[in-house]
């Protein structure tokens, strides 16, 4: 009979032991969850537009529309934590009153010059700024989603 008692004190002891590992070990995953890093948001398809720019995103990258040039993105684009991006594309010189540099050995009298867009989103506002060839930035663009662009080509 003491042998029983002893058994049963012991099935209790593991019985307690079992579920107090189980406990930390739920708490270890839910703190594991917790502190996983966000996964990255891509920007929000369709049409960006504002004075003198227009921006149409996809999935894959964008296509960028300006007064006087053009520009692509070729890839999604990723938003940081902070709703910031920077992303490298192509820049399109069309003409007006900006000098075209010519590239003799293309089929186009166009220089697809190399860009980085830079940009941070905040809701349905983006503000862009675009380097070309590691140049000076363009003064920041503002740019709403679903708006129409205010766009004045060049011809």
């Amino acid at each position: 009979m003491h042998c029983f008692k002893w058994m049963s004190v012991f099935l209790a002891l593991a019985l307690v032991l079992s579920m107090t590992s189980d406990a930390t070990a739920a708490q270890r995953r839910r703190r594991a969850r917790a502190y996983k890093k966000p996964a990255a948001k891509t920007m929000v398809p369709g049409m960006w537009g504002g004075p003198h720019i227009a921006m149409q995103v996809t999935a894959a990258g964008a296509e960028v529309e300006f007064d006087c040039a053009h520009g692509t993105i070729e890839q999604p684009i990723r938003l940081d934590i902070n709703g910031r991006f920077n992303v490298p594309g192509t820049f399109v010189a069309e003409g007006g009153p900006v000098s075209v540099p010519v590239d003799t050995g293309a089929r186009s009298p166009q220089k697809v010059l190399n860009a980085r867009y830079q940009g941070r989103v905040e809701g349905k506002k983006l503000i862009l700024t675009v380097l070309i060839d590691s140049g000076q930035p363009s003064d920041p663009f503002s740019l709403t989603h679903d708006n129409p662009s205010g766009l004045t080509k060049c011809y």
